[in-house]
Formats: C-alpha cells, structure tokens, sequence
C-alpha cells in the first residue's frame, strides 16, 4: 500500500500524503373500482381520531387575495363560510348525464382531502397513500391503506366534516382528477382506488369559498412550484344533498411500498441535476443517468448510475481494491443518509460512526478495508475539528466518495453545500455531484426548495413513482448530452433539465500546440498565475558566501551567480490534465493569451 491510497485533503503543500492510522467503524393506474354497497352505504363512518404531529417551518409571503366574479344565484362568501352557514337550499349540483345531449358526460372524478395535506400533494407533485405524507392530518388516505380513494362525483357532507375534523387541517379541499387515471376503465361504483396519481393528472383544485382560497394563497410555500392556474372556488361541488355516504373499502390487497425511499431516490437524482452548474459536471449528471457521447475526461466512477442510486444494481464483476473501498463509502454513505431525517436529529459523528460499522460488518478485504480506515479517519479528524479544513489536492484521484461524504457531513444543507466557493474546496465536478446527491438523499425532493429543483425533473421523476408503484419498473427515461461551443444541455426524454456554459477546451492539447520555445515561459507564467511550485536554483561559485534568513538567502561571492528558473513539463501537463472548474478555466486561458 502506497501513502497514496487516502484522501487527499491536506492542502496544496505538498505532494505526498501522510500515512494516517486506522481508527474507524403520465402512466397507466392500477385501479380498483368499487360498486355501491347496499348493506353499508347508508352507515356513517367512524370519526377519525387525532393524531400526528405538526411542525410547520414554512415561511408565509403576502399574496393578493383573489377576485371571483359572482354566479348569478350562487350563495355569498359569508352565506357559505362554514358548513352550518350553508342556505337551506343549497344551488343543485349538475347531473352526471344531460338530457340535452343523447352522449352521457364523462364522470367526475375528486380526491377529498384537506388543504395541509394538499400542500404534500403539491410539493410531492403527485397523489399517493397516507404512507407518502411528511405531515399528515386525517382525511380519507387513512381508512384506505396503500390506496388513493378517489370519488367518482362531489362528495357527502358526512365526508367533508371528516376530512376537516383534526384540529389544524384547514378547509375541505377537492382534487378534480382527469379521466386519463382510470387508463380506460369505466368508473361503475361511486369510489375507485388508485395506487397514485400525478399532479398533471389534475384538472383543478376546488375551494368551497374565497376565504378558503385566499388563505391558501396567502401563505407561500418554499417547496412548492407555482400552481395558481389550477386553483378554483366551487361551492356547489361542496353542496351535495345527498345523505349516503359511500363505504370505503378498498381492495383486500394492500399494496407495500416504501413512499419514503422514493421520495430519497427523487431528491438525490434532482440534487446532482441542479448542482451540475459547470459543462464538465453536467456531463457528470448526463453519464450517471446513462447518456453516452460524454467528454473523453469525465470522471464517472462505475458505481455512479441511476441502478445505484435505486438501489436495484448488483456487484461489479471485477474491481480494484481502490475501486471497492470506494464504491463501498458511497453505498454505504447513501444508505445510510436515506434513513436519516435531518429535520428530527442531526448528528455527523454518528453518521460516520454508522458507515464505519456497516462497512466493517461487509467484511470487504483487509487492503480495500484498509484504504477506507484511513480515508475514513481523515474525515473524521476534520468533522471534530482535530485538523483544519483546506482545499482538496489531485482533483482527478479516485477517492470520490470519500470526499463527497466529507463535504455532505460539513454542509448537509443542499443550498449551503452548492453556495460552498470551489476556492475554498477544489472539489472536482464528480465528488461535487455525488456530495449533491448525498444531499439529496438526505432531504428528499418533497421538502426542498423549489429553488434548488426543475419542474420538468420532478414530473419526470414522479412519473417513475407511479409506475413503480404500480409495479412496472423502469429506467428513469432517455437521457442526452449536449454540447457546442456555445452552450451545454442536459436532456431527458426530450425535455431540457438544464442547461450550462461550454466545455473547456482540453487545456493539455493547448499546451502541446506550443512551439518548443514558447513552451517553458509558459509552464513558468501559468504556475506563478495558479499557485503552482516554480523551481528556481541557483549555482553558487566555490568560494562564495551563503547565508540564509528566515525567508531571504544572501549570497556574496567574487563572480556572478547564475538563476535558472523552470518547471517540471511533466508535472506540469499532468496538473493541466488533473485541473477542474474555475481552476481549469483559467488555465486555458493563460494559455491562449
């Protein structure tokens, strides 16, 4: 084992690294349709406990409150502001079948719900059983485990005040769905169960009054895009005159799935998008999701793939014990991250404490296990402030991982870990994309920042959790990189998930155009520019006199001394080659000046 098998964190003083000593542990819907039940339709349901927590952080922004123009006849806001104010003879609710029109109207389909748990809807960008919810206040998605109750008409007073029975909840919500959910099947009983369904499924957001909306409006979500073409007030929907209230039974079988391990699978997939802000590490994203064409240095571990990142991948055939330890820090890390939530406790020695167990407990081979105990140990000395933080060395080494999950456990925040400036880091692009992922697996897409996430992505990536809840596994779609001397594109299915500057010119290919003449003033020019080592030696004559200072030798002699001033071409194109991001940048145009 060579002093090289370690993380390279120890700053631009020099080249070696010191040994350290081991000291770690839209798809189709599965439905199911539900017929009128003739011994139970007329019982009320029980009223729902209450129960769960709520620990709203979301901060609220003015908005302006809305203006609906009045329907002749339709009941005034202060008529209809609580379910006891409704007029006596509330505004019929339009028939299903027209007598105008010998073709019968498609039926109406609505998820009631209540407006927090529509904020879960809206933030998640789909529709999905209780098991799905971060925050959740009782409504209909608890008497259906596993299932989505979607009713196939305005629903019963009964209904709404159980909806709204948990103190908090807010008002009555109806989610009007399109009939693409039902994927051709004919709705015959008064409810159908869907497994999920996507927020682009919906057709309109019902409120039963202005105030109820403007409410809505009036806090501003930061994880939630922007939804106001949806938003409507129907009282009628909210009016119905009819006292059955339809039995709830979903299908016997409970289908399991674990909401919140898609949920951390989309957060990670979107994170390494929206942090790949350079050409070169868009191509990093562009790879990990399966694109080909990819420039010739990407640095794309064989571990980095979206199987990996659902966790469905299986055991290289063969490997290095460098490549092991490596791929062993990022499963490990990411698993581990995945069942953490950070909102609850948040602790970095305890989570490093973790990956060292599980890794230790994999059994992986005493040089593989080796090489994690020191990479592994250094993280740790650096997140309980034992050594000080400096800037990575080598940018192009293959201890990705373990860098990555260094600068997760520092800034586990995505915003603050994209913020971090690459001076202070020289982070490559590939470990910052893995760190984004990481980070992003820790929060999940639900709860971050609309900010730091792409619409096209979170429909794409909502999609695949349909589908995989409805057992159809697949990849996440086509991905496509783009690049040309103006821009670089990042594509999946055909729609842009972003888009970056140019590729840097491959500034070795630069240097090698030089003439032989040209090419010592500029290894010189451009490592004074960079920080990069100048070697200067001078030859002292015999008989002269040397002294040396604290930061000045002083030599006096009879005869001149010559300077010889040079760097090494060697070192010098493999620091070109290894350079990344701004450092990259600017050494390419050193060289074309």
């Amino acid at each position: 084992m060579t002093d090289e098998a370690h993380l390279d964190i120890d700053g631009l003083l020099g080249e070696e690294l010191e040994s350290h000593e081991s000291a770690c542990k839209h798809p189709a819907a599965r439905i199911a349709i539900s017929a009128p039940d003739e011994t139970h339709g007329s019982e009320r349901l029980p009223k729902p406990e209450v129960a769960g927590q709520h620990n709203s952080n979301i901060e609220a922004v003015e908005l302006a409150d809305p203006a609906p123009v009045p329907r002749p006849g339709a009941m005034t806001e202060a008529e209809i502001e609580t379910p006891s104010h409704v007029a006596a003879e509330p505004e019929p609710v339009a028939e299903l079948t027209s007598e105008a029109s010998s073709e019968p109207r498609p039926p109406r389909l609505f998820f009631l719900t209540n407006r927090m748990n529509l904020n879960g809807v809206l933030s998640s960008r789909m529709l999905a059983p209780r098991e799905s919810f971060h925050k959740y206040y009782a409504d209909l998605l608890e008497l259906a485990p596993g299932w989505v109750p979607v009713l196939v008409g305005p629903p019963p007073t009964s209904l709404i005040e159980r909806v709204v029975a948990e103190r908090g909840s807010g008002a009555p919500v109806l989610v009007e769905l399109s009939e693409s959910v039902l994927s051709g099947e004919p709705a015959k009983g008064p409810l159908v169960y869907l497994r999920a369904a996507l927020l682009s499924d919906v057709k309109a957001i019902h409120f039963r009054e202005a105030k109820s909306l403007r409410e809505h409006r009036a806090r501003g979500y930061s994880n939630v895009h922007p939804h106001d073409d949806l938003l409507q007030v129907s009282p009628e929907l909210f009016a119905s005159n009819s006292d059955v209230e339809p039995a709830i039974t979903p299908p016997a079988e409970s289908p399991a799935q674990d909401w919140l391990h898609l949920d951390r699978v989309r957060g990670a997939v979107s994170a390494a998008v929206v942090g790949a802000d350079s050409g070169e590490s868009l191509a990093v994203a562009a790879g990990m999701l399966g694109a080909t064409g990819l420039p010739h240095d990407t640095l794309l571990p064989p571990w980095l793939t979206w199987a990996e990142l659902t966790t469905e991948s299986h055991l290289p055939g063969s490997e290095t014990d460098v490549e092991l330890a490596d791929r062993l820090i990022f499963q490990t890390a990411y698993r581990v991250l995945g069942a953490c939530d950070q909102a609850e406790s948040w602790s970095p020695t305890d989570v490093l404490d973790t990956v060292v167990d599980e890794i230790l407990a994999a059994r992986p081979g005493a040089e593989a296990q080796s090489i994690v105990d020191r990479n592994l140990q250094r993280v740790r000395e650096l997140i309980n402030i034992e050594r000080d933080f400096e800037p990575f060395r080598n940018p192009g080494s293959p201890y990705v991982a373990a860098k990555s999950l260094l600068m997760v456990l520092l800034r586990p925040d995505l915003g603050q870990l994209l913020a971090w400036p690459f001076e202070e880091t020289h982070a490559d692009e590939t470990s910052r994309v893995v760190a984004a992922i990481l980070a992003g697996r820790l929060r999940g897409v639900a709860r971050e920042s609309v900010t730091l996430r792409s619409l096209a992505l979170d429909d794409i990536t909502a999609r695949w959790a349909v589908r995989t809840a409805n057992g159809e596994a697949s990849s996440l779609g086509a991905a496509q990189f783009v690049a040309d001397d103006t821009t670089t594109v990042l594509r999946l299915d055909g729609a842009e998930l972003q888009s970056s500057m140019p590729l840097a010119p491959d500034p070795v290919s630069i240097y090698k155009s030089l003439s032989a003449e040209a090419r010592q003033p500029m290894r010189i020019a451009v490592s004074r520019r960079l920080g990069w080592p100048v070697l200067v030696r001078a030859s002292v004559p015999a008989g002269s006199d040397v002294q040396f200072g604290e930061s000045l030798i002083t030599i006096t002699s009879t005869e001149s001394v010559s300077i010889e001033t040079d760097v090494d071409e060697e070192t010098f194109v493999r620091r070109l080659g290894d350079a990344r991001g701004p450092i990259k940048a600017a050494a390419v145009g050193l060289l074309l000046e």
